[in-house]
């Protein structure tokens, strides 16, 4: 196994104590998950243990849109956000060392659905009026922060090679959409 994918692998496993309750908390999130991440308890514990490390996540109840922040190894992002695109999810990825400039906000354009602005951290502003995006100003900040929560999980100098994935499901209120992509992408991409 490479460095990269071992450190993930541990990472992963701190990730999956805390989803069963056997970690009181970790370094990015003081105390239990929160009560919203039950539903996808089993959803997160099986992308951890497909190398998968989630950080942030919601589940897309009514008045979400479920998104997905994770740690993924430089071999596995490509396919990941490619196949979560193929299933109409918004995904992209930051390699953790990328310099500050690269983080912000940028436009995608999806059949049916218009002209999104994506945050990097996984939040998108939907379109407006007609389809008309909203404007919003980058917040580069946001992102950073993103990158600096994925990077207290360890001081493993391993763990800068990875990649910080972010998708998002661009319809309100699903529940499953985004997970269905995010599982059917992991078997893929992922060697077993």
């Amino acid at each position: 196994m490479n460095p990269v994918d071992a450190a993930l692998d541990e990472q992963a496993q701190i990730v999956v104590d805390w989803l069963r309750g056997q970690r009181a908390e970790l370094p990015t999130h003081l105390g239990p998950p929160a009560p919203e991440t039950g539903s996808l308890t089993d959803i997160l514990v099986t992308l951890n243990q497909a190398g998968v490390v989630t950080l942030n996540s919601q589940p897309g109840t009514t008045g979400q849109r479920a998104y997905l922040t994770a740690l993924v190894a430089p071999h596995q992002v490509d396919c990941i956000c490619r196949l979560a695109r193929d299933r109409g999810m918004l995904a992209d990825h930051l390699q953790l060392t990328a310099p500050s400039a690269h983080f912000g906000s940028y436009r995608v354009s999806m059949p049916g659905t218009g002209t999104w602005t994506l945050h990097r951290v996984g939040t998108v502003d939907e379109p407006i009026d007609g389809g008309e995006p909203r404007i919003v100003e980058a917040d580069p900040a946001r992102t950073i922060r993103a990158r600096d929560e994925a990077l207290l999980l360890t001081p493993d100098p391993r763990i800068r090679a990875a990649y910080l994935l972010f998708a998002t499901d661009p319809q309100w209120g699903r529940e499953d959409a985004l997970w269905d992509a995010m599982l059917a992408a992991a078997s893929e991409c992922v060697p077993q």
